[in-house]
């Protein structure tokens, strides 16, 4: 993934600014249908490993004062696996970073499967999408396989800078958005 510092900063080709990303980011929401393309997309890969970006734009503070964004799309890049890696595709983060700056959108996390339920991998650290303070790298295990989107059974991971992360509570940093359904819409 040698062209993650697309990830970190994106170009308007038309006015030549460098755009940064959110603040950082207390918490992600992601509707339910995001999480369950996710998942989807992530057991395509059946015995080996997968990778996803979650793609969105910055939410008004909540309540609380914490700084949010919402989750809009889920990328799958073009990537090289098996059953314990993935490499990204030269060019593929530049696109991504591309198509997002088109739209004043970022990359707001990783996601990608492994073999079985293990944290973050040094592979993993060592060549994230982005380095910045707060960003996540989730990883679900089992290849996507035993997750529903009432039980994901992923571990989330905290990039706190310098190569450094920690493993966070997900139900601190990510909110998953349920479908409303109100009585009557059926009928």
């Amino acid at each position: 993934m040698s062209d993650s510092a697309g990830a970190v900063a994106a170009a308007h080709p038309e006015d030549g600014e460098v755009q940064r990303p959110p603040e950082f980011l207390d918490r992600l929401v992601v509707p339910a249908h995001v999480l369950a393309d996710t998942l989807t997309g992530l057991a395509l890969g059946r015995d080996r490993e997968m990778l996803a970006y979650w793609i969105g734009a910055a939410l008004p503070h909540d309540s609380r004062g914490r700084s949010r964004a919402l989750v809009t799309t889920v990328a799958f890049p073009r990537i090289t696996s098996g059953y314990d890696f993935f490499q990204l595709v030269p060019g593929q983060m530049g696109l991504i970073t591309g198509w997002c700056a088109d739209r004043d959108l970022w990359v707001l996390a990783q996601v990608h499967s492994h073999p079985t339920d293990e944290p973050h991998s040094q592979a993993d650290e060592a060549w994230p999408a982005s380095t910045r303070p707060g960003f996540l790298s989730i990883v679900v295990p089992y290849f996507a396989h035993l997750s529903t989107l009432r039980e994901p059974g992923w571990r989330v991971h905290e990039a706190l800078g310098g190569g450094r992360w920690r493993e966070v509570d997900p139900s601190e940093r990510v909110e998953i958005l349920d479908n409303v359904w109100l009585p009557g819409a059926t009928t």
